[in-house]
């Protein structure tokens, strides 16, 4: 004897029971998703405080040896502008140490300035932009 066709009251149950299944996958993910935006704003917020804490902890570093007036303990001209610093250097082929060392901490300045810059752009860009898109995928995730 065959046996009978399934119910309809199965296959409803069967299905109702997949698609409560798929709803909970969705939505792990979802919540995945939005703990690693949370992982990358707390990220992006620790890392713009590193680095500005090192841009400011080298700008002080390079005024502070900056300021100290070694070419005068040393009888070099301090009030050489750099055009024509630049000219003897060029002119006469040699490099004074000093010269050299000056050139060093106006690129560390340089540097610090733009590790600063890089922090601002971490701290407010970034890291609002993972707060926006969190916020958006939350409000997707309520509509599912």
């Amino acid at each position: 004897m065959a046996q009978p066709p399934p119910r309809k009251g199965a296959y409803n149950k069967t299905v109702s029971n997949l698609h409560k299944e798929q709803l909970a996958n969705i939505q792990a993910k979802n919540q995945q998703e939005l703990d690693l935006l949370d992982d990358i704003k707390a990220f992006m917020k620790q890392k713009a405080t590193i680095e500005k804490n090192y841009a400011e902890g080298l700008l002080k570093l390079c005024s502070v040896y900056g300021t100290k007036k070694i070419a005068i303990k040393l009888g070099l001209d301090s009030n050489q502008g750099e055009d024509s610093a630049e000219q003897d250097d060029t002119s006469s082929g040699d490099q004074n140490i000093f010269k050299v060392w000056k050139r060093v901490l106006e690129e560390n300045e340089k540097i610090a300035n733009l590790r600063l810059a890089a922090a601002q752009v971490f701290q407010e860009n970034i890291s609002d932009d993972a707060k926006n898109l969190r916020a958006a995928k939350n409000v997707q995730a309520k509509n599912i």
